[in-house]
């Protein structure tokens, strides 16, 4: 049976329950209409249509007030529960959902006009959760659950729904700022915000979606942010208890993380996350977070990806993270961050890290920009083998790939990849149509850190021109038990050193050999103090200098070229070898091939 609750004025002591649950309201559009009863400040929903192993619902109003809670006493058969809004008002969500603790239902719940959950609001729920701000479900060729069209549901409707149908111009925002106690993780630490059972997934797909401080958890599940800005459709996809989305070429609109927001999917295994906006900004502390939990996983585990695509630009700024790690005494390999966009920028301090701390591979970080990537004020993008106190890692740190049209990194910032234990570092990989520029001590690295065992990566750099100034480098060493790896530049313009910077490969500490410099282009300039060096410093083989330039090779103001073994080393140096329609070397500038070690000279 439907109850009708209205608020009074009068006798507000009475009636302010019932003021409570008049937030949830059926309306008249399905066959079983949905029923609401009030016991104590829980509102239970009961009845409803169901199709299949489908249960639709349908309100007027859907909003949960905090301190109440508003239950669906479903079937424990039940597979999905369908939720549609089909009033004009935004559900408010800052309180408790839940649904029958004897089934696994996954929870849709559809409003077109918006859903906003408050600080407290927090599900308690067996299956998935899908809040979309969509006109309808599509469920294949047999109809749709529309809210602004609420029709009687097919009898056919007793699949899974496949995509999500926007029909109109303005499409509203769900916003999440949930911070309530969400019980305890495997790993033993405690959780807040949204949180649907491990494995399972969070989906809100809207217009602009938000997280001012809100938090999403799905362990070991999957979290998915979608912003679409025009009339279309999307498609969505059920594999097992996750479920994802494919996202045409639609106008998007924009996804921002905000505050200390954080969306968390680490676990045992699996775990994957996928933002899909125009604009996509994370600011002031919030991160993205997958990977493999400390004392979690096995030998077999593997982490899942992060996913960020962006049809204008991701902003990542004021100490803000994307991370995909194995944490310590955790098993498994880390999985990649893949991002697409127009514009990447990482500033202030943030961060994107692929680690492994523990027994597994670190993953890949994967950019693809149409134009610039920047990496500004202090800010990184590092995947790393590394141990701790309390683990010793054993794995391959991951590569660091990216393709631009130009790329910045400047005023300290880092790409790095390094293994500072059994394990080698990986690849640094830049291609740009334009400039690479490496400016005011920032620096570009692949390491193999003094506590290491295996071999540094190769850093190689293809683009128009390579400009290195102000106390910045290009790095690739051994501190530990293994070789250097090459470091390679391929720019048909210009390569340009200044002011006290550098490129070399070389083993620093340790053993092992250098690796070799190679530098092609149209022309290279060295300038004040600046400096090549493919050199031994420790036990092991210096590497060798090869350019080759169309036209000019110039070394000015101190600047030098050498592959030598220094003092206290032991091993051979190597050659220099410079191919140019000319080469000059002034102002105390000079090139060298020699030793001051155990060893012999090169030439």
């Amino acid at each position: 049976m439907t109850q009708a609750l209205t608020c009074q004025l009068a006798g507000a002591i009475a009636l302010s329950a019932n003021c409570a649950i008049a937030q949830i309201t059926p309306d008249s559009t399905l066959p079983n209409n949905s029923n609401v009863r009030l016991d104590g400040n829980t509102t239970i929903i009961e009845g409803g249509t169901t199709r299949g192993a489908n249960l639709f619902h349908s309100f007027s109003e859907f909003s949960v007030l905090e301190n109440t809670t508003a239950f669906f006493n479903n079937a424990s058969d039940v597979q999905n529960i369908f939720s549609r809004v089909t009033g004009g008002n935004s559900s408010e969500i800052n309180g408790l959902i839940k649904a029958n603790p004897f089934g696994n239902a996954n929870l849709f719940l559809i409003n077109p006009n918006g859903i906003v959950f408050g600080s407290k609001g927090s599900l308690d729920i067996r299956g998935s959760f899908i809040a979309t701000t969509a006109n309808a479900l599509q469920f294949g060729s047999l109809g749709n659950f529309s809210a602004t069209n609420p029709e009687v549901p097919s009898a056919l409707l007793t699949i899974n729904p496949s995509a999500f149908l926007y029909n109109q111009i303005n499409i509203e925002t769900i916003q999440n700022s949930s911070v309530a106690p969400a019980g305890l993780h495997l790993a033993n630490f405690e959780t807040y915000g949204l949180r649907v059972p491990d494995g399972k997934s969070i989906l809100l797909v809207g217009g602009n979606v938000t997280m001012d401080n809100g938090q999403l958890n799905a362990y070991g599940g999957r979290i998915e942010l979608t912003g679409l800005a025009a009339p279309g459709s999307i498609n969505l996809i059920a594999d097992g208890d996750t479920f994802s989305t494919q996202v045409p070429k639609l106008s998007r609109s924009d996804v921002f993380l905000n505050n200390g927001a954080i969306a968390n999917v680490s676990y045992k295994n699996g775990g994957s996350i996928a933002v899909n906006a125009r604009n996509i900004d994370l600011s002031k502390n919030s991160s993205l977070n997958a990977g493999i939990e400390a004392t979690l996983g096995s030998a077999t585990a593997k982490a899942g990806n992060i996913t960020l695509s962006a049809t204008e630009a991701i902003t990542i700024e004021e100490q803000s993270e994307i991370r995909n790690q194995v944490r310590e005494n955790g098993i498994g390999n880390a999985g990649d961050v893949d991002i697409t966009t127009n514009l990447l920028s990482v500033k202030g301090g943030s961060g994107i890290y692929t680690r492994s701390y523990s027994q597994g591979n670190a993953g890949n970080i994967n950019i693809n920009a149409n134009g610039e990537v920047s990496f500004l004020n202090g800010s990184f993008g590092s995947t790393t083998l590394e141990s701790t106190e309390r683990s010793t890692g054993v794995g391959k740190s991951g590569d660091l790939q990216i393709l631009a049209d130009s790329v910045l990194v400047d005023n300290g910032s880092q790409l790095k990849v390094s293994s500072l234990s059994q394990g080698n570092a990986g690849n640094i990989n830049i291609t740009a149509n334009g400039q690479v520029s490496f400016l005011d001590g920032s620096f570009g690295s692949t390491t193999l850190e003094s506590t290491g065992v295996g071999k540094s990566g190769d850093l190689q750099i293809l683009a128009d021109s390579v400009v290195v100034g102000n106390d910045s480098q290009l790095k690739v060493s051994t501190l530990g038990q293994g070789d250097a790896g090459n470091l390679t530049i391929y720019a048909p313009n210009t390569v340009e050193f200044y002011s006290n910077s550098f490129a070399f490969s070389q083993v620093e500490k340790g053993e092992g050999n250098g690796g070799i410099i190679k530098i092609k282009t149209g022309s290279l300039t060295l300038n004040n103090n600046s400096f090549l060096s493919a050199s031994s410093l420790a036990i092991g083989d210096a590497g060798s200098v090869q350019i080759q330039a169309s036209d000019n090779v110039s070394f000015a103001n101190k600047s030098k070229a050498f592959t030598t073994v220094q003092d206290g080393g032991r091993g051979d140096a190597n050659n220099i070898s410079i191919q140019a329609r000319s080469v000059s070397v002034t102002n105390e500038s000079f090139l060298t091939a020699g030793t001051f070690g155990e060893g012999n000279a090169g030439k």
